[in-house]
């Protein structure tokens, strides 16, 4: 955001932020469909749920004013979703990795630092 406020990276049009968020809420409420029984679940599934009927109710207004647009922000946010959750699993496995046989690791300092560098 600082880098689009100052003019170094060009603004998201509304489209593209919706089309991201509706990615992420759409993964979201899948992941807590899957992860019910963790507490807490249940009320970020209804936020998402909540939040995803909003983003789409604008999506259907604006969408159709510029379709070609629409696709590619639609595309263009998989991609990045798919991109996040790529270095996110790599993260997890050089955490593993670095840390063989514990079911804790503590995410953050020095030791997750190393990690991501030699990601």
């Amino acid at each position: 955001l600082a880098e689009e406020g100052a003019g170094l990276r060009p603004q998201k049009s509304r489209i593209d932020e919706l089309a991201l968020g509706i990615i992420m809420l759409k993964n979201g409420i899948a992941f807590g469909k899957q992860n019910q029984h963790n507490s807490g679940a249940d009320e970020m599934l209804r936020f998402n749920e909540k939040m995803l009927v909003k983003a789409e109710a604008e999506w259907k207004q604006l969408a159709p004013r510029s379709p070609e647009e629409a696709a590619a922000a639609i595309e263009k946010a998989k991609r990045k979703h798919y991109e996040q959750e790529a270095e996110r699993q790599a993260m997890m496995q050089g955490l593993a990795a670095a840390n063989p046989g514990k079911t804790h690791i503590e995410f953050g300092g020095p030791q997750t630092q190393q990690v991501f560098e030699q990601m």
